[in-house]
């Protein structure tokens, strides 16, 4: 039987109601109330549309690497050549690389003993990002690999895309600008293509042009490094080894490639 909290005592163990309604077991007062939710079968799936996401095109990768910091170019090197998660990048120790090897020991995301997965992997460090492993380990203080200013951690509140954006505006790499009115009162905003200076059409005085950065996440770096080497006519076996993101085979969808590039695998 249930008690009033809708708890079951089986034993040593508690089951909750949501565990005890998935295995068809007595349902709690709370639950008959409210009814029972229509089972749906086995065979019915929802579709859901594959995810668009934005990438880096090899053009953009240096001006984009230009306009961080020193200190910042690391995670964001790493994010993108390896295809690491966040939470792996924010996990990584120093001794964690083995730099005469070229490879890296995945085993923790944040402070948990464990990956995404429950699975330790190897990933292979690609030429491009040696620079960037040996600036981490030699001038970023602390024991961690990517750390923050302090050299503490990167906690799961740490929010990149306010770097990305910003040097992404920097590089100019921006979907377009929008040029706003300062004087007082009139506030008028107008969305152009280009920076040119233009005039206020209510109180002629001059716009201010603001750049309008790309929506770029920092989860979608990961799928950077694939697609910029399908992109660039590299062969799919050493794409494969040197990300952490699983490329598909399918010759239809190998990787996310930009709108004006495309290439099948050879």
């Amino acid at each position: 039987m249930l008690d009033r909290d809708g708890i079951r005592e089986s034993g040593d163990r508690m089951d909750s109601v949501p565990r005890l309604q998935s295995v068809g077991a007595e349902p709690s007062i709370h639950a008959l109330i409210g009814g029972w939710p229509e089972r749906r079968s086995a065979s019915t799936r929802r579709k859901v549309p594959d995810p668009h996401h934005d990438i880096l095109t090899p053009e953009e990768v240096i001006p984009f690497f230009t306009a961080l910091a020193p200190g910042e170019r690391p995670i964001f090197a790493a994010a993108i050549f390896t295809g690491l998660r966040k939470s792996e990048l924010c996990g990584l120790l120093k001794t964690d690389v083995d730099l005469a090897g070229r490879r890296i020991t995945v085993c923790r995301a944040y402070g948990r003993p464990w990956p995404k997965g429950r699975k330790k992997r190897i990933v292979r460090i690609a030429t491009e990002l040696v620079p960037f492993i040996e600036y981490a380990l030699e001038a970023l203080p602390g024991p961690w690999l990517l750390p923050d200013r302090k050299g503490r951690m990167h906690t799961p509140n740490w929010k990149p895309e306010k770097l990305l954006r910003t040097a992404l505006r920097r590089a100019g790499i921006v979907t377009g600008f929008l040029h706003v009115c300062r004087r007082k009162g009139c506030g008028h905003e107008q969305e152009e293509k280009d920076k040119t200076q233009r005039l206020c059409p209510k109180c002629k005085m001059k716009l201010w042009p603001r750049a309008k950065s790309r929506p770029l996440r920092f989860h979608e770096l990961r799928h950077t490094f694939g697609s910029v080497l399908i992109m660039s006519g590299r062969i799919w076996c050493p794409c494969r080894s040197s990300s952490a993101t699983r490329i598909r085979r399918s010759p239809r969808r190998p990787t996310h490639t930009s709108r004006s590039t495309t290439c099948s695998p050879r």
